[in-house]
């Protein structure tokens, strides 16, 4: 068996959804399941686990005793877990975790060991694996499955047709939750270099800004440029900002799996898309969220 554990924003669930749909095309002979430990009908969390709202996706879960007998870890779903998981710290620091036990231990680095697993032992995987790396083989399914219902608001009905009929370009700007936990965030220089390729490349583009920090782009491009600022989706709704986003003809994306994902499900072929050399910050080599050929712009150079 092997168990992947469901954590993070939308963006991260969507890259361990691709690292399950992997594990299931590498191991065919193999049960895999999902550990979801978090979830929420009453109030919205960053990790509350929602593809099932927003894809319609429902995957076959393992319960939490599958956990504690892979992994040395008491879960988060489990009863009396701030009970016993500070008792299970004194062994786990003396011996260490099982080998059944697999932690990322840099969530933007690709480990291709992964896919050499032994296929007679059982696995628990934690982790993000927000690398473009784990999506070669299974895009078409993702794509497939990354479908989001038409259901939208008369505003954001409205956004999807002016999208349509322009050639349009997201921008994403990633601020509220990367300022509060001190993440890299993404230089003005960077936007406005990225603006000037598209306006370079693309004839009469409209620019619609996606971002939690709507003051700071509202400052940030005043009159510079042109562009309509997308708003009325927060918390459980946010992710109409990825599907509008997905619509636009071109994009500008940051340093988040949100955005690289709004990017990934655009299906104009001769979409252009430039995204920054920088990650999040958080982890020793801070691969960045982008695919092989996207236009790169290198945020120490601009």
């Amino acid at each position: 068996m092997f168990i992947v554990k469901f954590w993070g924003g939308l963006g991260n669930q969507m890259f361990e959804y691709a690292l399950f749909k992997q594990l299931e095309r590498h191991y065919p002979s193999n049960v895999t399941r999902a550990h979801i430990p978090f979830r929420s009908s009453t109030h919205y969390s960053l990790e509350n686990y929602c593809l099932d709202d927003v894809f319609n996706i429902h995957i076959k879960e393992c319960s939490w005793k599958n956990v504690v007998k892979l992994s040395d870890m008491y879960p988060e779903d489990g009863p009396l877990r701030h009970i016993v998981n500070p008792l299970l710290r004194i062994p786990r620091g003396i011996i260490g975790h099982k080998p059944s036990y697999i932690f990322q231990d840099d969530f933007t680095c690709f480990y291709p060991e992964i896919y050499n697993l032994s296929s007679l032992q059982s696995y628990y995987l934690a982790g993000a694996w927000a690398n473009y790396e784990y999506l070669i083989g299974v895009e078409d399914i993702l794509k497939k499955d990354f479908k989001f219902n038409d259901d939208l608001s008369d505003r954001n009905r409205a956004y999807q047709k002016e999208i349509t009929n322009s050639n349009s370009v997201s921008i994403h700007i990633r601020r509220g939750d990367f300022v509060k936990y001190g993440y890299s965030l993404v230089s003005d220089d960077y936007y406005f270099n990225a603006i000037k390729m598209i306006i370079e490349r693309v004839e009469n583009p409209k620019f619609f800004v996606f971002s939690n920090d709507h003051e700071y782009c509202r400052s940030l491009f005043n009159d510079k440029i042109k562009f309509e600022l997308v708003t009325g989706n927060t918390e459980w709704n946010s992710y109409r900002d990825m599907q509008l986003m997905s619509l636009c003809k071109h994009n500008i994306i940051g340093n988040s799996t949100f955005s690289f994902w709004g990017a990934f499900l655009n299906e104009n072929p001769d979409k252009i898309v430039i995204s920054p050399e920088l990650g999040v910050g958080v982890t020793e080599h801070n691969i960045p969220f982008t695919c092989p050929e996207w236009i790169k712009i290198d945020i120490k150079n601009v």
